[in-house]
């Protein structure tokens, strides 16, 4: 029983680790994600900006 007990305790603890691990990543990847977005829109903004100002 007190192995069965240990087992089932380790196994929850990978569980939570792995889930931790996986919204840290998930977290992390949106961040980059919003980074390129912003970055886009800048550059088509400059862009814009360019054109109206040859006109």
């Amino acid at each position: 029983m007190n192995i069965i007990l240990s087992i089932f305790i380790g196994l929850i603890g990978v569980s939570v680790f792995f889930l931790l691990i996986r919204e840290i990543v998930a977290w992390y990847l949106k961040i980059n994600q919003i980074k390129r977005l912003l970055e886009r829109i800048e550059e088509n903004t400059r862009k814009q900006d360019s054109v109206q100002e040859k006109r």
